[in-house]
């Protein structure tokens, strides 16, 4: 068994259960308010129906824009976290050394202790130039290493669509420190045709974290078809990734993601109804797995 790495020590096993804001793509997307729905999502919003959902810990992610808030807005996240005892996480992309100090500073306000980073800029298409991609990270991860020892924080490589899981591991096995490892994607692998189960088993010496989604494969006549499913009703068999999880870290913390398309044309406060249900649903489905899971 992998020895615990300890970033969650002496916490209560349902704190490392969390809600990413990845799971609000289109709350967070809608800028229009729409009366009784969660449109137009900030990430003060996000906290409030992470605590409704009964979870205890929130992924604070880009897609929510929030990195250029001002340090009044920060503080009152952070006030609004601790009334509502939720821990936060910090999300980020890119691994420019200046954006890595910003999310930093932010952390520190939010009283974060985890951060989660997406090394490569874009979301949907491969980063040009891997290998400058790879030294780019190398260079700038170490030159805050300082920073995040100071600040008591860790951070997490997420693996995403840039580079593939052995690029990671050599980059985390070169930087060599503690506070640097893996937020494992349970689907993002997929997209660089690699198994899910496989691209877990290469983080286990340095996992911090997880986010749980679930997909389905079907074969159609050209090829194959991966899209989202609810939790627990794709492949991926979500039991045994906790099981393997708790193997090799029982201090990993598991987020909830979500990522599903509405199959029917939907309106904006129609669509957003059927977001917030769906994420509902998979909470319950989460909490459910992990119960039975010994937690």
């Amino acid at each position: 068994m992998t020895k615990s790495l300890a970033v969650n020590s002496k916490m209560d096993t349902h704190d490392l259960i969390g809600l990413g804001s990845y799971s609000f793509r289109y709350a967070a997307r809608i800028k229009e308010k729409i009366e009784g729905t969660l449109a137009s999502m900030d990430a003060i919003a996000f906290v409030e129906e992470t605590a409704r959902l009964g979870l205890k810990r929130a992924l604070i992610c880009e897609n929510l824009n929030y990195c250029d808030s001002d340090e009044t807005y920060f503080k009152k996240l952070a006030e609004t976290a601790v009334q509502l005892g939720i821990t936060i996480e910090v999300g980020m992309k890119g691994v420019s050394t200046e954006n890595l100090i910003k999310h930093i500073n932010i952390a520190k306000i939010l009283g974060a202790k985890q951060m989660r980073i997406v090394l490569g800029d874009a979301s949907e298409t491969l980063p040009n130039d891997l290998d400058k991609l790879k030294s780019k990270s190398l260079k700038s991860i170490r030159s805050i290493l300082p920073i995040l020892e100071e600040a008591d924080l860790y951070l997490g490589i997420e693996n995403h669509f840039d580079l593939a899981v052995t690029e990671l591991v050599d980059i985390v096995s070169q930087i060599n420190n503690k506070r640097i490892g893996f937020i494992y994607d349970t689907t993002n692998c997929i997209g660089l045709l690699e198994k899910p189960l496989d691209v877990l088993h290469l983080m286990k010496e340095h996992l911090f974290s997880v986010h749980l989604k679930d997909y389905e494969c079907r074969k159609t006549d050209a090829g194959y078809f991966f899209s989202g499913a609810d939790l627990g009703e794709g492949s991926l068999d979500i039991a045994a990734v906790i099981k393997i999880v708790r193997s090799y870290n029982p201090d990993a913390c598991f987020i909830l993601e979500y990522s599903m398309k509405p199959v029917e044309k939907m309106s904006d406060k129609e669509l957003l109804d059927w977001e917030r249900e769906r994420v509902t649903r998979n909470v319950a489905a989460m909490l459910e797995v992990v119960q039975n899971e010994g937690f």
